[in-house]
């Protein structure tokens, strides 16, 4: 995953395995975040546009296996600070 990172020239790297990736921060060529550090962010600037998109999953997941419980899924990948605010989001739609 480095050497693809660095090949991008990525600013950033999320992953939910942090520890692997632990070397001096101020020499890495890129940020290491986790999904929750990542996507908690994206939420406060464009909380919108993750109320639509939460939506538009929420309803795919419905149609195709008829049920969607997109913060437990959330959860269980590591994001549950973000599932919070997902399942907020789907709440204002009930």
């Amino acid at each position: 995953m480095h050497a693809a990172a660095v090949a991008a020239q990525a600013d950033y790297l999320v992953t939910g395995n942090t520890k692997d990736f632990s070397w001096d921060a101020d020499s890495a060529p890129y940020e290491v975040l986790t999904p929750d550090e990542f996507f908690v962010p994206v939420d406060q600037a464009m909380g919108d546009l993750v109320d639509l998109v939460a939506q538009k999953m929420s309803d795919y997941w419905v149609k195709r296996s008829g049920e969607a419980d997109l913060p437990a899924r959330l959860v269980a990948a590591g994001c549950p600070e973000f599932a919070v605010r997902v399942r907020t989001h789907l709440q204002r739609h009930m």
